[in-house]
């Protein structure tokens, strides 16, 4: 593992990737494009939360080469998360590195909307995946996003990338990147409040 460093994504607003491993600036250039096709309320609202919360203050971006499985309900492999009810946020660069950068806008709109649907209410900690998944995806499209954009992409991604084997025993995703997490939120922590 690399020692994570800092891109600044859009320095202005305090949004940086910790970058891990992968390309950080083909993921800070779609980040950025992205961020800024948001409606300006969409941005309002994620940046009082980030910055107003007491919590962090601005969110801790991610972009490790990882692929982690998850084996039910049906194996697959986590591509993008939210996750601290919206201050962390995690990206396989085996996938971001080969998405063209409107494919990858999809992923990282997909995952500022669960944020941003966790923000207003509009989802829960509770609220089952699918009806999540389902409400991320209908708040996308309003922001002018195609989710099957990204379902093909991937598709074609995976197509290419060599087989990963599943795990025996299915651990949770924040167990298998706790350590990883932790340091990048440490070192991102000390970078922005010395």
């Amino acid at each position: 593992m690399n020692s994570p460093t800092l891109i600044p994504i859009i320095p202005q607003d305090a949004i940086y990737v910790v970058h891990v491993e992968g390309d950080a600036p083909h993921f800070a250039t779609a980040f950025a494009q992205t961020w800024h096709r948001l409606p300006r309320a969409v941005q309002g609202r994620l940046l009082d939360f980030w910055h107003g919360t007491g919590k962090l203050r601005f969110p801790i971006i991610t972009l490790t080469r990882e692929r982690v499985c998850q084996l039910k309900p049906e194996p697959y492999v986590i591509v993008g998360s939210m996750l601290m009810d919206g201050f962390l946020f995690t990206f396989c660069s085996s996938y971001t590195d080969n998405l063209p950068l409107s494919p990858l806008g999809v992923l990282i709109a997909h995952e500022l909307a669960h944020a941003d649907n966790r923000v207003s209410g509009r989802t829960l900690r509770c609220t089952p995946p699918h009806q999540t998944e389902d409400a991320v995806d209908r708040t996308i499209r309003r922001w002018g996003f195609h989710p099957d954009e990204l379902a093909a992409a991937c598709q074609a991604v995976t197509s290419r990338l060599p087989r990963i084997k599943l795990p025996a025993v299915e651990q949770p995703y924040a167990e298998i990147h706790a350590a990883r997490l932790c340091l990048a939120l440490v070192h991102a922590a000390t970078v922005m409040d010395p």
